[in-house]
């Protein structure tokens, strides 16, 4: 099951800097809007569903599913994000799941990916829609079976990770016009 919300606040609503347990501080927004998804934060972050956070660029996507993963049981483990957009075709793969050294050229040595360093925690992956279709299949099966492949490995490896994923283009969208799953959109 998933659990989806938009995060936005109008640049006029009043605020106060706020500093979470890992640090930082932040500008937490205290209007009516905003204490809505803090409370929407606070029902969904014990769960273990996966969130899509919908928004615009520079909403602060990321610092909400950190909060959600603070305020969730497994803030003990890592939070690890993911800047899908960043990612090429070709590596997409290697760094979600890592790969064996020899997999493709400039495979030197073994590398963990993003799934397995998230083992316990929280994997955000930020702009899931710039994933490649492959990739995307890639991604469903490992968050349906609980299970990774490493790139030119035949050996799974069970993962525990809860995934928060973002987007600032509209998923469902991309799922009419079929450049999203729609399976991986629903899982």
């Amino acid at each position: 099951m998933q659990y989806a919300f938009e995060s936005s606040e109008a640049p006029e609503s009043p605020s106060r800097t706020t500093t979470p347990p890992d640090g930082d501080s932040y500008v937490k927004g205290v209007s009516s809007a905003s204490e809505m998804l803090y409370s929407n934060v606070s029902l969904i972050a014990p769960t273990n569903y996966s969130v899509i956070i919908c928004g615009e660029t520079g909403t602060g996507k990321e610092r909400l599913a950190n909060q959600i993963h603070l305020e969730s049981k497994r803030a003990h483990g890592p939070f690890i994000a993911v800047d899908c957009g960043s990612l090429s075709k070709e590596l997409a793969a290697s760094e979600l799941f890592g790969h064996e050294k020899g997999a493709f050229t400039g495979a030197i040595q073994n590398k963990t990916g993003a799934f397995e360093m998230a083992d316990g925690g929280t994997l955000f992956l930020d702009e899931i829609g710039n994933l490649s279709y492959d990739v995307q299949a890639m991604l469903l099966r490992a968050i349906q079976e609980k299970h990774i492949r490493k790139v030119g490995s035949s050996n799974e490896k069970p993962v525990n990770t809860r995934i928060i994923v973002a987007s600032n283009k509209n998923l469902y969208d991309l799922v009419r016009e079929q450049r999203f799953r729609e399976d991986l959109f629903t899982a």
